[in-house]
């Protein structure tokens, strides 16, 4: 259990680098359904030290690097963790728990962004993750909620002309009808 775990993290982080490339050409890359990801898993045989080794250090693509951080994050938007940009970090909302995160924009006046949310906890109809970005009064940007699953396909959330060194909110919220929930998270900038 513990393996397939790290695999599908690995195969997570390989599709958020995937997904990064294809947006910098204003292409997304296709995302693997809950089944392409089991065949995967079953055809693929990595030694466990080199999944570890992957989720401990950077992942490197030609254009950016992805560092992986233990981020606690904070329980109200006044408290949010400071989650640095190209950085993923990993945790567990619980039944009725909103978790917190921000991040500060560049230097770069009408930027864009993108927050990436990936439900880790697979195969399971109970485990959704209700995602929201707002800005420093409370306002929603990037569109309304939006609905992370459990079936590996990462939930999008741009902001788009961002003000420069401005600080935005992430929350995550799991409903107390819901069960507890894995995710990650990561905040990129976009190209033009």
């Amino acid at each position: 259990m513990r393996n397939t775990k790290k695999i599908i993290m690995t195969l997570t982080i390989a599709c958020m680098i995937g997904t990064f490339t294809g947006c910098s050409q204003q292409t997304a890359a296709p995302a693997n359904t809950v089944e392409e990801t089991k065949q995967q898993e079953s055809t693929q045989q990595e030694p466990e030290t080199t999944v570890t080794e992957e989720k401990e250090s950077s992942v490197e693509s030609e254009k950016e690097t992805i560092t992986t951080a233990d981020i606690a994050p904070g329980t109200n938007m006044s408290e949010a963790a400071d989650l640095p940009l190209n950085t993923q970090t990993a945790g567990t909302v619980e039944t009725g728990q909103t978790l917190w995160y921000s991040f500060t924009t560049g230097d770069t006046e009408g930027a864009s962004y993108r927050v990436m949310i990936v439900n880790t906890t697979s195969d399971n109809d109970k485990s959704i993750i209700e995602g929201h970005v707002c800005d420093e009064y409370g306002d929603e940007v990037g569109g309304s909620s939006h609905f992370v699953y459990g079936d590996g396909t990462p939930e999008t959330i741009d902001i788009e002309k961002a003000d420069a060194n401005a600080t935005y909110y992430i929350s995550l919220k799991v409903e107390n009808f819901r069960e507890d929930t894995d995710y990650t998270l990561i905040v990129k900038p976009l190209e033009k």
